[in-house]
């Protein structure tokens, strides 16, 4: 499993990719998903990506190729995207809904 962890952190990459464009451009899916967790769904990318971050982090331990590299940087830059995305978004709507 330790060695496999490259290809997991690259495919939780791609899920959470696919994931976080759904929520973005299908208003209906981010409220069902509210509904039945009770949970903001960019909340849920928010883990979903630092749990895929550290996945690729721990996966460059076991690097033993040029192709295991790539696809582990490839998956820690994915993940800081989709972090970066949905910690922007979760600001925006505390502000914007008048949390603070």
């Amino acid at each position: 499993m330790r060695g496999n962890l490259n290809f997991w952190s690259f495919v939780c990459s791609l899920v959470a990719i696919v994931f976080f464009l759904v929520l973005l451009f299908f208003e209906q899916v981010m409220d069902r998903v509210f509904l039945l967790t009770g949970i903001n769904p960019f909340g849920i990318m928010l883990g979903i990506s630092a749990v895929t971050l550290f996945l690729g982090l721990l996966g460059l331990k076991d690097v033993n190729g040029w192709k295991t590299m790539t696809r582990s940087l490839v998956a820690i830059c994915l993940a800081c995207g989709i972090l970066a995305a949905a910690s922007y978004l979760l600001i925006a709507e505390f502000f914007a809904n008048g949390l603070y």
